[in-house]
């Protein structure tokens, strides 16, 4: 089968020969929006998709071509970026031979690919049905605002850009998803459920089960988040106290915002609670506010840099290692998006567990 993009003027134009996948296929010929860059290109049974990035930079548009019951039919639609097939595009000619027989551009070698995701629809679920969804680069307000309620003295706020996106696990790593690797269950509150989060974690532990985790699957990709990412993550573009808006109560009182987002000490009846049972944020993460602290990959420092940060990773060294979002058994105050802490490397305690990030392409 031989694809091609033949450029004349300021559009492309798309031909698909006879069919030689399947079927009675005739050759088609569509025009396309203006583009020079062919990005993924899947086939099925006399049907082709392009994926091809039109308009912006979150989203592809995908053409279909198909034959349903003998009639062709295509069809233009803005989908998220998706694994496909990569492709080299090749020989450029003249535009005074793109008229003739042979094409402008050839696509060859078609490989198998991991794609690059760069969309905040991107998801990726894992061998053990662990899921992530794709949180884009960018930049935000890190810390809090000396007006918000609970504020601690170590919330500087300062400006944060992250420059590359990473994959964030929609939930706390789970009882179950932590016995499948490390075949034991360290947690305090294994008797509600492998869906609960794990706990009784060191950040020791958790990157033992990261390292074998990395090796079940055959590469190193998956990490903790450093504490830039994983407030970004949390705040998933808001500035108020949680995710989905201000604070009421700083103690174990009633709560409405951070009730339908989190289990802290005012409706956790003291316990772990299954995971994703409450209100995700804006980029679809699940309790970022309570239910069990999660470590960071970062060194704990009790102040923030004075200035503006790109890619902040934290100390060089130090005697703590930071957690975020606190706990079941946490003070409302304690579980806003800016709160931030930190506990020996070691420590082993029944409010402490994690989740992973991983970073894309590789």
């Amino acid at each position: 089968m031989k694809i091609a993009l033949i450029i004349i003027s300021c559009f492309v134009f798309l031909v698909v020969p006879q069919c030689g996948w399947a079927g009675d296929c005739s050759p088609l010929q569509i025009s396309l929006f203006p583009t020079y860059q062919l990005v993924s290109a899947e086939k099925d049974v006399c049907g082709l998709r392009l994926n091809l990035p039109l308009g912006d930079n979150d989203n592809f548009y995908g053409l279909d071509l198909g034959f349903v019951g003998g009639t062709r039919n295509s069809v233009v639609s803005k989908l998220p970026r998706e694994a496909g097939v990569k492709v080299r595009i090749e020989q450029p000619v003249s535009e005074e031979t793109a008229v003739g027989p042979k094409p402008a551009l050839k696509i060859a070698d078609a490989t198998p690919w991991k794609p690059v995701p760069k969309s905040t629809a991107e998801k990726f679920t894992n061998s053990l049905g662990m899921k992530f969804v794709y949180i884009k680069p960018g930049s935000f307000m890190m810390g809090s605002p000396s007006s918000e309620p609970g504020r601690d003295n170590n919330e500087r706020q300062h400006k944060v850009t992250l420059t590359k996106g990473f994959y964030a696990q929609t939930t706390e790593v789970t009882q179950g998803q932590w016995k499948a690797v490390m075949r034991y269950n360290p947690s305090y509150f294994k008797h509600y459920g492998d869906g609960c989060p794990v706990e009784k974690v060191s950040w020791n532990d958790a990157q033992d089960f990261i390292k074998k985790l990395n090796q079940k699957e055959g590469s190193d990709k998956y990490r903790l988040p450093t504490e830039a990412e994983w407030e970004y993550a949390c705040r998933a573009g808001t500035r108020t106290a949680f995710a989905n808006g201000g604070i009421s109560e700083l103690e174990c009182g009633y709560d409405s915002n951070l009730d339908a987002m989190g289990w802290y000490c005012g409706n956790s009846k003291k316990r772990t609670h299954l995971v994703a049972q409450k209100q995700p944020n804006n980029w679809g993460l699940y309790d970022m506010h309570g239910n069990v602290m999660e470590w960071c990959q970062d060194w704990y420092q009790n102040t923030y840099p004075s200035d503006f940060a790109i890619d902040p990773t934290g100390p060089s060294s130090g005697s703590h290692r930071v957690f975020r979002g606190d706990s079941w058994g946490s003070e409302a105050g304690d579980c806003r998006s800016a709160s931030r802490n930190g506990a020996v490397y070691d420590g082993r305690v029944k409010y402490l567990g994690f989740r992973l990030a991983l970073s894309p392409g590789q």
